[in-house]
């Protein structure tokens, strides 16, 4: 990363658009340098403040700060600039998630669903809001289709796996679990 980090460094120089300080953001990110991510993303804001994917990514990095009134002010504004736009409905679910607001988060995947029906990540936080509800079943159904969708989706596995283990179905669980960890060895939630 740190070749096309400087690389971006380089088109910033010579033309500072928009999509290049949020590239660099992305990378940024990558490199876990959030707080240079956050300073990009600000100035891809200052250039166009109608940039959503811009407003997007600062929000992202703030949720990850857990700034989340923040975070929230950004995803609103990329649903008012592109109401289109699934993936802030899903940001502004996993926030309330965090919150424990459960029946909101299911409602923003549910969103972001109805704009994009095969977006795996919506079907998966789903579940997992679900399975914080206790309807293990449901959330199991909204594991399968995610999985359905995408089916190296090693988080989905994981959560399946969590949620047949709440329903003492230890093989199914063991099962997925196995899948998850070789699809991601990293994934230290799959060792719990």
């Amino acid at each position: 990363y740190q070749g096309a980090l400087q690389d971006y460094e380089k088109a910033i120089e010579l033309n500072p658009a928009v999509s290049e300080y949020v590239s660099r953001g992305r990378v940024k990110e990558r490199l876990k340098n959030y707080e240079g991510a956050l300073d990009d993303y600000e100035k891809a804001i200052q250039l166009s403040p109608l940039y959503a994917t811009a407003f997007l990514s600062r929000g992202r990095i703030k949720r990850h700060n857990k700034d989340y009134d923040g975070a929230l002010q950004d995803f609103s504004k990329v649903i008012k600039l592109n109401p289109a736009n699934d993936d802030a409905h899903i940001e502004i679910g996993i926030i309330k998630e965090h919150l424990k607001d459960y029946h909101g988060a299911i409602e923003e995947y549910e969103k972001a669903m109805q704009i994009s029906p095969d977006n795996a990540i919506a079907w998966m936080h789903r579940g997992i809001a679900k399975d914080y509800l206790g309807d293990y079943q449901a959330a199991m159904r909204d594991f399968d289709h995610a999985i359905q969708l995408v089916p190296d989706l090693e988080k989905a596995y994981c959560e399946r796996g969590h949620s047949k283990s709440k329903l003492k179905d230890y093989a199914g669980a063991i099962a997925d679990l196995n899948i998850s960890i070789q699809l991601n060895p990293l994934n230290g939630q799959a060792y719990e």
